[in-house]
């Protein structure tokens, strides 16, 4: 029913799943110049009375509940209209959610916080993800993952969006799995940390896990100590290390060992039989320090590359002269010799099913993303062994890297503040390597 109410008489829904109503001057400027152009809906705060003036053909004198039409209502206000024309329709709250969701997704764009809040609020009033992705168009994944939000902290969540996270940013959020974890790198969405502080997150969790399963196969012949004291080294593992082999000896010698940080060394009694081998401190540290910049290196490539991979041949486009000026610059320093290795990474899904390229698809994509083929081309050269330490683990300033970074930069890569530490060399673990040889 189509009917002019009274604005004062229409109340803004307490559920509207967006919140935030955004600038009303330029809407309620258009609103005193030509007037509400689309009705608002609206619902009678008592249906049963509504219904019963209806039915008596008497009018309803009770207040209306914004359906449709909230920034209308409000600009309207500022505006100062006295009547809002309005269509009453009469749901049950699930609908009213459902309808008011759908309303603002397809017109304002909720808030990925907002969206979540409202799907809450559809499940609260007994809706599954499939009968809410019926009821509002979204996938059973989009409504789950919108829901999993409202598992964050609330205050660290709106912080986030305030500093622009995206829904992908927090969709990446579902690759850790440690809850306390998960809420720390939320504190770096929007900010030139955050993904470097999500790998490394992923990272250390599979570093757990790989030491984990280490830890599981050592204690089926050796004993977990707190101290390696009075007991003799015989080797070390890290997460790498591969499958553990049990000593033929575990039967008349006791084993032992001890967890370090990035190792784990792996002890025995003190026998005659066993040569007497031990780490001093200075070597233990230095293995430490190994194994954690390699793995920092290891992710400051893989987030080069993941970096390179997203980007689209628009944009690549757009940079064509930065990209041949770095392969020009990168032919005439050192000559640039294209790795099938690094470009079979870079472009992986034109590789064959014994992992080596395509050239067929090779082909293919020069045809249909030349711009990405010189880009990628470009950063062939890339690896993981590309760092800034030497043997020793001292800081190595490299040439070649800072321009792949700076060349990364202009197409819109950002370092983050580890990054920056081990290129310009003020990284801990330098000071501590450094101050381990004095």
């Amino acid at each position: 029913m189509l009917t002019n109410i009274p604005i004062e008489r229409i109340l803004p829904h307490p559920n509207n799943p967006r919140q935030n109503l955004g600038d009303l001057t330029e809407l309620a400027a258009s609103i005193k110049e030509r007037g509400i152009l689309q009705n608002l809906t609206v619902i009678p705060q008592d249906p049963e009375q509504y219904k019963k003036m209806i039915d008596s053909k008497r009018k309803y004198q009770g207040n209306y509940i914004a359906i449709i039409g909230h920034r209308r209502h409000a600009a309207s206000k500022l505006a100062g209209l006295n009547e809002i024309p309005c269509t009453v329709a009469v749901m049950d709250d699930k609908e009213q959610i459902a309808t008011m969701l759908l309303e603002n997704i397809q017109r304002s764009d909720l808030t990925p916080i907002e969206q979540a809040q409202g799907f809450q609020l559809m499940m609260n009033f007994g809706e599954t993800a499939v009968t809410i992705a019926e009821k509002t168009g979204f996938s059973k994944s989009t409504v789950y993952s919108r829901v999993k939000l409202l598992e964050f902290d609330p205050d660290k969540l709106k912080a986030a969006e305030a500093r622009g996270g995206t829904l992908a940013d927090y969709a990446a959020l579902d690759k850790i799995e440690d809850k306390t974890t998960r809420e720390k790198v939320l504190d770096k969405i929007g900010t030139s940390n955050f993904k470097y502080e999500l790998q490394s997150a992923i990272d250390t969790e599979k570093r757990e896990k790989k030491l984990a399963k280490i830890i599981e196969d050592l204690e089926k012949f050796a004993t977990k100590v707190k101290s390696d004291k009075g007991l003799q080294y015989v080797r070390y593992f890290y997460q790498d290390s591969g499958k553990i082999e049990v000593p033929p000896d575990a039967d008349t010698v006791k084993y032992y060992f001890t967890k370090s940080g990035y190792c784990i060394n792996l002890l025995c009694d003190k026998t005659a039989e066993k040569p007497e081998e031990v780490l001093t401190e200075k070597e233990k540290a230095k293995i430490e320090h190994e194994n954690r910049l390699k793995e920092i290196t290891a992710r400051m490539y893989k987030l080069r590359l993941e970096f390179v991979k997203g980007i689209s041949d628009s944009h690549a486009k757009k940079h064509l002269p930065d990209i041949a000026e770095y392969i020009l610059k990168q032919s005439l320093d050192s000559g640039l010799r294209i790795s099938k290795d690094s470009t079979g990474k870079l472009l992986e899904a034109i590789l064959d099913d014994k992992k080596k390229l395509d050239f067929d698809a090779l082909t293919k994509q020069c045809v249909f993303s030349p711009s990405c083929t010189l880009l990628y081309a470009a950063m062939s050269v890339d690896c993981e062994s590309s760092r800034y330490y030497d043997w020793e683990l001292k800081h190595n300033p490299m040439k070649y890297l800072d321009e792949r970074y700076d060349f990364l930069c202009k197409l819109g890569y950002e370092m983050s503040d580890e990054e920056l530490a081990m290129r310009d060399g003020t990284h801990e673990l330098f000071g501590e390597t450094e101050g381990n040889d004095e």
